[in-house]
């Protein structure tokens, strides 16, 4: 596991490009089909995402 539960991370790829570039704090860690996949709270929006550990990045 790369994050731990209140790291703060940046979502440096996004398949939409919605949320590239985004900040937040990871709040969950669960498996997904076989994958591991962070629940991230996007700042400052307060909305959770969910993605794979490859496109998060340590931020702050």
């Amino acid at each position: 596991m790369k994050f731990k539960f209140g790291d703060k991370v940046q979502i440096v790829s996004d398949s939409q490009a919605f949320y590239k570039g985004s900040n937040g704090i990871v709040i969950e860690y669960h498996t997904k089909h076989g994958f591991g996949v962070y629940v991230i709270l996007l700042q400052p929006y307060n909305i959770k995402v969910t993605f794979a550990e490859d496109v998060l990045a340590p931020h702050g």
